[in-house]
């Protein structure tokens, strides 16, 4: 009689749970056979199984018939049947599909040791059912109840499990009195390394928490995870040394120019946004301000003198600008050029100590010299002599040259 009830309660719960866990998608044909997998979202895929476990069986099939049966018995180690279930399907289209579906084994008032389980096909041709050669078996060990472990961490060669409704933990997240934990498939606390999940990247250090508020160095650099754990992508961050760039992978951006909603920046060797200096690139030589922006359209001045960035951001160089005061000649490395002369296309230029091209007359190192409104020096016309050297024969005495 007990094991008539427990026959009649799995069929019953094989017919509820089957009508309505039935899915119909492309299949391989390799499927021909039934195939039983456990539920390793609920147990795991290495799971032990006690006494009073509510088991879930997941059984799939590619049906050849129209109409055919499968059976589920259960065998225990005395090879008595203490368990049966049966379920029709109908292939209405013949259309190729596979067939998934749930039997649920309440083992509550069973003995532990291991069972036998079998699944067995008919299918349903010339008004008769005829048996099937597919047939598959599996084996399920049952635990005693009492040998169930207690729900919490566990440590196991080492390493950390976590048991919850007396099973193991796997491919989970778990949060515990300090922080996020993720359990692997193996079930083992997951440490020093980096796990993604629907929201992004995080890293589990070495007592399998998730870190918060840290800097973590990787084989590919400098990553950054905030308080809610994941890493920081796409944004700048500021720590005690200055502001850093961290890119789409998370990683801290080096030797790079960053451009933003307030204009171009450049993150050097370090990581850190350059500030209050020049940097140079293949195009020429920027300035970045005070917040490490390029400045554009304006004069600099630095420890050799005034330069100029244009609106492109570099400086201007060999070229004569114009600013409030006058004309300023900026050289090679865009500086101010001051107390020197310079020849442009011919015309030559005088800048004074001020850096401005002078006009009119001017004594320079102790020489005369006249500009015009320009500031081009003038140069004056060379009178031609009116006797050349070999029309004057005449030779000079010795008193000519002498006087006593």
């Amino acid at each position: 009689m007990k094991k008539m009830k427990k026959i009649l309660s799995i069929v019953l719960c094989f017919v509820m749970m089957a009508t309505m866990i039935v899915s119909f998608v492309t299949p391989a044909k390799a499927a021909s056979y039934p195939t039983l997998f456990l539920d390793t979202e609920i147990w795991g895929v290495d799971a032990k199984h006690y006494v009073g476990d509510n088991i879930g069986l997941v059984f799939t099939y590619y049906p050849e018939y129209h109409h055919e049966k499968v059976y589920v018995y259960i065998y225990d180690s005395d090879s008595n049947l203490v368990a049966s279930a049966e379920k029709q399907f109908y292939n209405s289209d013949y259309g190729p599909y596979v067939i998934e579906y749930t039997v649920w084994w309440d083992t509550t008032g069973y003995d532990s040791g291991k069972y036998t389980i079998v699944v067995e096909t008919e299918f349903y041709s010339f008004n008769t059912w005829n048996e099937s050669p597919r047939k598959s078996t599996y084996y399920i060990y049952l635990s005693p109840a009492s040998e169930r472990p207690s729900d919490g961490w566990h440590s196991s060669n080492g390493k950390w499990i976590y048991y919850e409704n007396g099973k193991k933990v796997t491919d989970r997240w778990v949060k515990d009195s300090q922080g996020w934990c993720y359990l692997g498939s193996d079930g083992y606390c997951v440490t020093n390394t980096w796990k993604k999940d629907s929201i992004g990247w995080c890293y589990l250090d070495s007592n399998g928490r998730m870190a918060t508020n840290k800097w973590i160095k990787d084989s590919q650099g400098w990553c950054y995870v905030g308080k809610d754990g994941y890493c920081v992508t796409n944004k700048w961050m500021k720590d005690s040394k200055g502001w850093v760039y961290l890119d789409s992978n998370g990683r801290m951006a080096t030797n790079k120019w960053i451009k933003d909603s307030q204009g171009w920046c450049y993150v050097g060797a370090n990581g850190y946004c350059v500030t209050n200096n020049w940097v140079k690139d293949s195009k020429g030589w920027v300035y970045l301000d005070a917040n490490g922006r390029m400045v554009t359209n304006k004069w600099v001045e630095d420890s050799k003198g005034w330069c100029y960035v244009g609106e492109d951001g570099y400086a201007v160089t060999n070229c004569f600008k114009k600013d409030s005061i006058g004309w300023c000649y900026l050289d090679e490395n865009g500086s101010m050029t001051k107390s020197e002369w310079v020849e442009i296309e011919g015309n030559r230029y005088y800048l004074n100590s001020e850096g401005y091209i002078v006009t009119g007359l001017q004594i320079i190192d102790g020489e005369e010299y006249e500009f015009d409104a320009d500031g081009v020096l003038l140069v004056p016309e060379i009178e031609e002599p009116t006797t050349s050297p070999e029309e004057n024969t005449t030779v000079p005495s010795i008193s000519d040259c002498f006087t006593i």
